[in-house]
């Protein structure tokens, strides 16, 4: 791959985006013209992924970040990810370690 240089556009994908952190992080990268920022998703049907789409023009690619196919599919479009998950809370630690959620009570 080469060297990005200061002239070109470059492509980020959010994982995590529709979540509260990746939002910030979404919104504030969909407004630098320099940036075209995607979303990497569970769950492209979702009233935030949904808003963001419509709202910031931003591309939804379904897939789980605990699939490697989906991970592999995502990736060679982009030059740099960019990983807002809290992947060992709630459901997600199950996804991502087999485990059964934490009680977060």
């Amino acid at each position: 791959m080469a060297a990005i240089t200061e002239l070109d556009i470059v492509r980020i994908i959010v994982l995590g985006g529709t979540g509260q952190q990746g939002l910030s992080v979404v919104r504030a990268l969909s407004h630098h013209p320099r940036y075209y920022v995607s979303v990497l998703t569970r769950d492209s049907t979702s009233s935030t992924a949904l808003s963001l789409a419509s709202t910031y023009n931003i591309p939804l690619i379904p897939n789980s970040c605990t699939s490697a196919p989906g991970l592999c599919a995502a990736f060679p479009a982009q030059d740099m990810v960019n990983f807002t998950l809290d992947s060992f809370r709630r459901r997600e630690q199950a996804e991502c370690t087999s485990a059964p959620p934490a009680d977060t009570t």
